[in-house]
């Protein structure tokens, strides 16, 4: 198979120091062109696929595994055994007198027996990611309107200067931040700036309350996908309907020759195969599930 953006993200070669930015922006759009100009593309690309590695790396697989295993083997066993779930750390303890009532889950009383160290997540990678981007269009504003005051101070002083610089260096790490963490998103996900987001509708089932049989209903989702992949399957949905109706046409015509009307619809089963096989790349497209978790 020929490697692709899409499919080529952890064994690609490191591209050459001018190459950088035509890679990273495979996977980002800019949310202003003057971002280009803070942006440091070999640090992006580096720590962005660090986190791709992080999230196919052993040790968080094994975490994995570990977590689900202690919160399966413990949680039903309240009465011998006590869990403490915090962000940072899952810990396991035994309790010494299941019999004491009031103070059964006191420090006293209970003996570790388990902990396992969460690795440093971004559960909702999506979600932070918008709370980011408006985050930097506030601080962009902020910038420029106090920018444009201090080009018409005439008695510009050097601590003034100094500290919009310092601003201007925190915004400079916000954003490569942001962009570093689109375009890991991006491209474990294999979304790409050369394709078009497009709004598709699947048929799902839905229960209501009370209801035995399930109602079909439509669901929407954003689908990033190549337009010469939709183009195509528009052309052959259209020649699907033309090579249909020159089936009937030739049915209904007892001047058709039979090796005429076999051509027919052989062409006509030839193109609903090949539909097909745009159809499968499209509904994998709609029932893929984005990757939102980022191991920093």
């Amino acid at each position: 198979m020929n490697s692709t953006p899409e499919t080529n993200i952890l064994n690609e070669e490191v591209p050459e120091v001018d190459e950088f930015e035509t890679h990273i922006m495979t996977y980002i759009s800019l949310l202003h062109p003057d971002d280009k100009l803070f942006l440091n593309f070999k640090n992006i690309y580096s720590v962005g696929n660090q986190y791709i590695k992080n999230y196919k790396s052993d040790s968080y697989t094994t975490y994995k595994k570990e977590r689900d295993t202690l919160l399966n083997t413990y949680t039903t066993k309240k009465e011998k055994y006590y869990l403490d779930v915090s962000n940072e750390e899952i810990k396991v303890f035994k309790i010494k007198d299941p019999k004491l009532k009031d103070d059964l889950y006191q420090i006293s009383n209970l003996s570790l027996l388990k902990s396992l160290k969460k690795p440093e997540i971004i559960n909702h990678l999506d979600m932070e990611l918008d709370k980011m981007e408006k985050l930097i269009q506030q601080s962009r504003y902020k910038l420029q309107f106090q920018f444009q005051q201090l080009t018409n101070d005439i008695h510009l002083d050097a601590l003034t200067k100094e500290n919009f610089i310092k601003k201007r260096n925190m915004f400079s790490k916000k954003l490569n931040d942001y962009y570093t963490k689109l375009y890991y998103y991006h491209k474990v996900n294999g979304i790409l700036t050369s394709n078009e987001n497009i709004l598709l509708n699947k048929l799902i089932s839905y229960f209501p309350e009370d209801a035995s049989n399930p109602i079909p209903r439509l669901s929407s989702k954003n689908i990033n996908i190549n337009t010469d992949t939709i183009s195509q399957l528009n052309e052959l949905e259209s020649q699907n309907l033309n090579n249909y109706y020159q089936v009937l046409q030739n049915l209904k015509n007892k001047d058709v020759k039979d090796k005429e009307l076999k051509d027919s619809i052989k062409e006509y089963l030839k193109n609903k195969g090949n539909t097909k096989d745009i159809n499968k790349i499209i509904t994998k497209k709609i029932n893929k599930t984005n990757i939102t978790t980022l191991i920093l």
